[in-house]
């Protein structure tokens, strides 16, 4: 997380959500998180789940690479997600902007092909062709791809983290 995001995570939002009437989240996770770090009684707490644009269904595809959908960033785990992907002896596909560009170079020459931010067609056919989402992240609040990859049928494989138990189920 960069230095500006920080600031706002540790002085604006804890003001805002504590003069808020109601604070709206995005899962179970967050609703702990709000609670812990900010001292938001939970009364104040509306979970309110993201869900999936319709356009996310199964489809035909070659099913010959890996997937990993979200920002380039450290807590994303995109290193692991690359290590997987030459596990399974498949290329790794990263969709998501570039947020630290030292990591998204050391992907590519470790032979990802990062795409940077795709639209959502696009986006919808990187998942079909997925063998499978590959999702590493250290830590998250909802998990949108791994929600969007169940949608369009690919196989999810995640860390046992909080909020992609809570979107994924078993």
């Amino acid at each position: 997380m960069g230095r500006k995001d920080r600031l706002v995570f540790r002085r604006v939002v804890p003001r805002a959500a504590c003069k808020a009437a109601r604070v709206l989240t995005v899962s179970e996770r967050t609703r702990a998180d709000l609670r812990e770090l900010y001292d938001i009684p939970d009364e104040k707490i509306v979970v309110t789940p993201n869900g999936v644009d319709p356009a996310f269904t199964p489809g035909e595809g070659a099913h010959d690479y890996v997937l990993l959908v979200g920002a380039v960033q450290e807590r994303k785990n995109p290193l692991a997600a690359l290590a997987a992907a030459r596990e399974a002896g498949l290329p790794l596909v990263v969709a998501g902007p570039a947020k630290d560009q030292a990591l998204a170079r050391q992907l590519e020459l470790g032979g990802a092909r990062v795409t940077g931010y795709v639209e959502q067609d696009e986006l919808v056919r990187l998942y079909r062709g997925a063998a499978c989402l590959v999702q590493p992240s250290r830590f998250e609040g909802f998990g949108l791809p791994v929600l969007e990859a169940m949608a369009t049928g690919t196989p999810v494989v995640a860390v046992c983290e909080p909020a992609l138990r809570e979107v994924a189920g078993d």
